[in-house]
């Protein structure tokens, strides 16, 4: 039993060491190697190289890595399904929680029936729509396709008791038909996260020129980032990550090993 333990903390630290290398470290290079700028200044010098290479310079001249903060702006903003909130992504989720009877065997090999609690999601769905962001020196457009959203804001968390005499649920607007009326459920939960645009954004992805615009877009494998957090929070929050994860890693490790001895022992 006691090699049994050990395995599973240094799997535990492989897995701590993993998230760690591929996933905070990557992400923090990210925040920490684009530079951020202004966005006027980035129009400005779009121009002047523009200028500069001419008739060569249509398309393609501009393609780094840099991070912008500002208020977004979109002519045709989301409308999220269970808020109604006006917003440039959201993220909705409806569930259900059922109790049913099971059969199972005891220790024994007797079969026995107990009553177990199943959750299920029943809606799921999430958007996003092209916007702009505003630092006060100027805009850029943004181009949200596969981003990695940050720091959304809640705008729904509501449960429910299942009461209707029918198989249609819903909250505020939205309805559901449930495909499976004769297994009822007991409680209904209601979620949804968004990014709205009542509050300033942190944008960091590729800037490049297509068809003489300006676009923030992802670059090949690494995706935008959108979040509601500052520049700086989001460079702290990863460092704080890779620390405890570097601790949950050596930890775990040396757990690993001595349990694992001590049952070879």
């Amino acid at each position: 039993m006691a090699i049994f333990f050990g395995v599973i903390f240094i799997i535990a630290a492989v897995v701590c060491f993993c998230v760690r290398t591929f996933s905070t470290q990557r992400r923090l290079g990210k925040l920490t190697g684009s530079e951020r700028k202004k966005i006027g200044e980035t129009i400005e010098a779009y121009r002047e190289t523009k200028k500069a290479l001419g008739d060569m310079g249509e398309e393609n001249c501009v393609s780094e890595d840099m991070t912008i903060m500002g208020m977004p702006d979109c002519d045709s903003p989301l409308i999220s399904p269970l808020g109604q909130k006006e917003c440039i992504y959201y993220s909705m989720k409806v569930s259900c929680k059922r109790k049913e009877r099971e059969e199972y065997k005891d220790s024994e090999g007797v079969t026995r029936t107990r009553t177990v609690e199943r959750v299920e999601v029943l809606d799921q769905s999430t958007n996003s729509t092209r916007f702009s962001i505003d630092d006060g020196t100027g805009r850029v457009v943004v181009d949200p396709r596969d981003a990695e959203y940050d720091g959304l804001v809640q705008t729904v968390n509501y449960s429910e008791v299942y009461s209707s005499n029918g198989p249609t649920i819903g909250y505020g607007k939205f309805q559901l038909t449930l495909a499976s009326y004769d297994r009822r459920p007991e409680t209904i939960k209601y979620e949804e996260e968004i990014i709205g645009l009542d509050r300033p954004l942190t944008v960091v992805g590729n800037l490049c020129d297509k068809m003489g615009n300006l676009l923030i877009e992802k670059n090949g494998k690494s995706r935008v980032l959108i979040s509601t957090k500052s520049h700086e929070e989001l460079i702290h929050e990863a460092q704080a990550s890779m620390k405890k994860l570097l601790i949950a890693t050596v930890v775990c490790g040396i757990l690993g090993v001595v349990i694992t001895i001590f049952g070879l022992i």
